[in-house]
């Protein structure tokens, strides 16, 4: 439906608050009750026919519409204003995109846009523009770097892993679990064999391909985990630290069973398992076993339970053979 068009009256007091008195757009708008975009028309309107102010007493109210819509203008004609210096100006204290309008308007009289239009032009470019956060450092300043503290070791499973027949490790079982199929099942891996065999360093390999596919991954010796389990029990942040145990998609434990676990130990890592069961996968190194993982435990309910959990789904590893670190070396040594 076409917008009907304003009374010659108004019109010729636009020209006349403007002209005579020096009204600003917003002024002017209010006065005649149009809209600034109305307004600003207007003015480029009258710019553009040539007409003479005070205009001719035979200049009739048909004639000056006639002069001022002689054409409709289109959008093919229309030009866009520099968005990235419209952005910056409005972090401005002040500034507001109308006054921006204004400004535009008188610098484009005839190819402006509207304001509605251009308040969607510029939230179109808004929504284009990469979220990024910059940094403006000076010579001198201080320099603080995010450090996330001790990480695990990159390794190339293809070319850093034995996969010599008395090892114990099959490469098919290998490649099945580096294709990441088991964090999207939630299954977890068990790895035991004698020190030195290799067991970490294999862990370390998977959980840097989870690093590699996007998993949130999380390496802790269980001594270190427990510490710091202990540690939130006291300070009130055990909820919170289950919690963000429970977020990671991968949770590696090294050096499971170094030690008997006491009571307290037992529970915790039961929530543990409670809170990721089903959700996210777990890899065990451990020395023992799995049959003598039972003896940790002093409550045979808790042991069933924890277990329970660790076993279900579970990817078993047995790796067999002299250390690695002897071999290394003996290695070097020849």
């Amino acid at each position: 439906m076409p917008r009907k068009r304003t009374q010659m009256k108004r019109i010729k007091d636009v020209l006349r608050l403007k002209i005579e008195v020096g009204l600003s757009l917003r002024d002017i708008a209010k006065c005649t009750q149009l809209g600034p975009a109305t307004v600003s028309e207007i003015l480029s309107r009258f710019k553009l026919s040539g007409l003479p102010w005070p205009l001719p007493e035979k200049l009739d109210d048909k004639a000056l519409e006639a002069k001022l819509y002689q054409g409709k203008t289109t959008n093919r004609g229309k030009r866009l204003p520099d968005f990235t210096v419209l952005h910056q100006e409005l972090k401005r204290t002040g500034m507001t995109k109308l006054l921006l309008w204004e400004e535009y308007c008188q610098q484009e009289p005839v190819t402006a846009y509207r304001y509605t239009q251009f308040c969607e032009h510029y939230q179109r470019w808004l929504k284009k523009q990469k979220r990024s956060m910059r940094q403006l450092h000076k010579a001198g300043d201080k320099l603080f770097i995010d450090f996330c503290g001790p990480t695990v070791p990159i390794i190339n499973p293809d070319n850093h892993l034995d996969y010599r027949a008395e090892r114990g490790l099959k490469k098919t079982q290998v490649a099945e679990l580096l294709s990441g199929q088991y964090l999207h099942h939630a299954h977890n891996i068990l790895i035991t064999g004698a020190t030195g065999c290799g067991k970490t360093y294999l862990s370390c390999a998977l959980a840097e391909q989870a690093c590699q596919q996007h998993h949130n991954t999380r390496y802790y010796r269980l001594g270190q985990l427990l510490d710091e389990l202990t540690l939130s029990h006291a300070d009130g942040s055990y909820r919170q630290k289950l919690a963000q145990l429970a977020k990671c998609k991968l949770l590696l434990l090294d050096d499971w069973g170094m030690e008997k676990l006491n009571a307290r130990q037992a529970n915790d890592l039961l929530d543990i398992m409670e809170d990721r069961y089903q959700r996210g996968s777990t890899i065990i190194a451990s020395q023992l076993p799995v049959n003598d993982w039972y003896k940790l435990i002093s409550n045979p309910t808790v042991a069933d339970a924890l277990l329970d959990r660790l076993l279900h789904n579970s990817h078993r590893i047995e790796l067999q053979g002299e250390s690695m670190r002897k071999l290394d070396q003996s290695d070097h040594l020849s």
